[in-house]
């Protein structure tokens, strides 16, 4: 008998929950290290974009931030998200 091998399900949480976290000492990092679970609404696209192009002008060149930042935020909302 053949197995595909072990299957995971990543949790994703609200935008609006990891965001939350830039209020704490440093939120930044944790904001940055759990972004890729958030989700976002289509609509939030540039508005996210901007909030990650910031807190990624902490710690990158601002070109890098500006070009990544808008792939971030496109993969955040459901329609960009690789179903497998």
């Amino acid at each position: 008998m053949g197995s595909t091998g072990p299957h995971w399900e990543v949790q994703t949480v609200p935008y609006e929950e990891v965001r939350q976290l830039l209020t704490l000492e440093n939120g930044c990092q944790l904001y940055l290290l759990l972004l890729p679970l958030a989700v976002i609404r289509p609509e939030e696209i540039d508005s996210v974009r901007r909030e990650i192009g910031a807190q990624m002008g902490k710690y990158f060149p601002e070109g890098l931030c500006r070009s990544v930042s808008g792939c971030i935020a496109a993969g955040l909302a459901p329609e960009g998200r690789f179903h497998a």
